[in-house]
């Protein structure tokens, strides 16, 4: 029988794949568990849309990484937060507050971007300038981030 994966199936295939079974592994358990339908004209047209659905999303989100890296080549963005009279942070700077600035700033900050995706080489805990990189699939962007006492 033939099936289109709905979900990655190990040692079988990727979703959207469509991949020859027997009658009993399809029926007892691919299509039982939705792992799989069966590959009917409707549906094959349906996954085959699918796919061309996430290639464009996928080359919407690489347009934006573009975009945001230009940006940030341009300058660097500024945060401004509480310090003791040492230039000691009371609060280490997170990546939610770093999306926030750069939203602030009008930087084209692309909609998949996570606070996990941004890395520190050390906690930024003191005033001045500092570096971060954001990691969106195998793309790394370098961050300058200038840290100045609240006033």
């Amino acid at each position: 029988m033939r099936v289109i994966l709905l979900k990655d199936v190990a040692k079988l295939g990727r979703k959207g794949d469509t991949k020859d079974v027997s009658d009993g592994y399809a029926r007892n358990f691919l299509i039982l568990q939705n792992l799989a339908s069966p590959a009917t004209p409707e549906n094959i047209k349906k996954a085959e849309e699918e796919l061309k659905n996430k290639k464009v999303q996928k080359e919407h989100e690489y347009e934006g990484l573009h975009a945001l890296r230009s940006a940030l080549a341009e300058r660097g963005i500024t945060i401004k937060k509480k310090s003791d009279a040492k230039g000691n942070l009371y609060a280490a700077i997170s990546g939610e507050e770093i999306i926030e600035a750069l939203k602030k700033l009008d930087f084209p900050v692309p909609k998949n971007l996570k606070a996990k995706m941004i890395i520190f080489d050390s906690p930024i805990k003191t005033i001045g300038p500092h570096e971060a990189k954001i990691i969106l699939e195998k793309e790394e962007i370098k961050l300058q981030i200038l840290c100045e006492p609240n006033s």
